[in-house]
């Protein structure tokens, strides 16, 4: 754990701060440095407990050291909550999918469908597979932030013939990976905004 009390304990300083400052109060009180009443004891006490406890509290509250929490992950546990991604409508540029686990063998597919709609048939796209770091994609999709054992790209945007052109609108993003034998359709954890 990095930092030192001071700043990943502010709560245990301003405790230690109020008991040393009560004791310091009441060994004068009983040595007869200070005469005061019981009353008086008392007040004076709940005055510099809350004095002490308002100074050492904002003390310490800019010097607090963030901790890092650990991504949440969906329910399913085998990825990320989604990440969304802002794409101007008039751009042409590759979206990328983190995918975990085996390369399929035969190919991959991606559909944009508005949230609650399921893919159909002629909703699928032809989308590449990026495994490897001789991949020329494979930069541009470790850049983009998405995680995963390999990636998924596919080119978007009216530009050219990419064959994907969004209107504005919110997407969500589907995967399919066809294998010899298996052909998983997954929800991508990447959203895409087409901004118009």
């Amino acid at each position: 754990m990095k930092g030192n009390l001071t700043t990943t304990e502010p709560v245990g300083i301003a405790g230690a701060v109020v008991a040393f400052v009560q004791a310091v109060l009441t060994a004068l009180v009983l040595l007869d440095v200070v005469d005061l009443s019981s009353e008086q004891t008392a007040g004076l006490m709940a005055v510099v407990t809350a004095g002490v406890t308002l100074v050492v509290s904002v003390w310490a509250r800019n010097r607090v050291t963030p901790r890092r929490t650990r991504p949440r992950t969906h329910p399913d546990r085998s990825r990320s909550l989604t990440m969304a991604t802002l794409m101007q409508a008039e751009s042409t540029e590759f979206v990328f999918i983190g995918v975990n686990g085996s390369v399929p063998s035969v190919g991959a597919e991606v559909a944009f469908l508005t949230q609650g709609a399921r893919p159909q048939a002629g909703d699928w796209e032809t989308a590449a597979v990026v495994t490897s770091e001789a991949d020329p994609l494979w930069s541009d999709a470790v850049a983009s932030g998405v995680k995963g054992d390999y990636y998924v790209a596919i080119l978007v945007g009216p530009f050219g013939d990419t064959g994907v052109t969004l209107e504005p609108d919110d997407y969500q993003v589907w995967l399919r990976l066809t294998d010899t034998i298996e052909q998983p359709v997954r929800i991508a954890p990447t959203a895409l905004e087409a901004a118009g």
